[in-house]
């Protein structure tokens, strides 16, 4: 099933009309435009421009005086010395983590481990 000379034709070599993949492709621009939807309406309620939130924001972040910090403290260059200081708990924590320390099977056998400690 190729393409005539037209490839944005509805017919294709055989003389059928592709309306199948036409409503594929409709079908997905559906699906698209209802994720869509649903993204928005979670920045409605979320109380922030990003995606939806699992919790309500503090009334720190309402008010914007996280945000506030956050800059004062990158203008003031706080975060390239900690930076420094956080590298030897990062490397350890990325060390974990590509081990499978936190996969959700360790972290059920942890949860169980502390069921059982007497």
């Amino acid at each position: 099933m190729e393409f005539e000379q037209d490839p944005g034709s509805l017919v294709l070599g055989d003389g059928e009309w592709h309306g199948q993949l036409v409503a594929d492709a409709m079908g997905k621009a559906m699906c698209h435009a209802r994720w869509k939807v649903y993204t928005e309406l979670g920045r409605l309620f979320s109380g922030r421009g990003t995606s939806m939130r699992y919790r309500k924001p503090s009334l720190n972040t309402l008010l914007g005086i996280t945000k506030a910090k956050k800059k004062i403290k990158k203008d003031l260059g706080i975060y390239k010395v900690t930076k420094v200081i956080n590298a030897p708990q990062n490397a350890k924590r990325r060390l974990k983590r590509a081990a499978g320390y936190e996969s959700g099977l360790m972290r059920f056998f942890r949860a169980l481990a502390r069921l059982f400690k007497s």
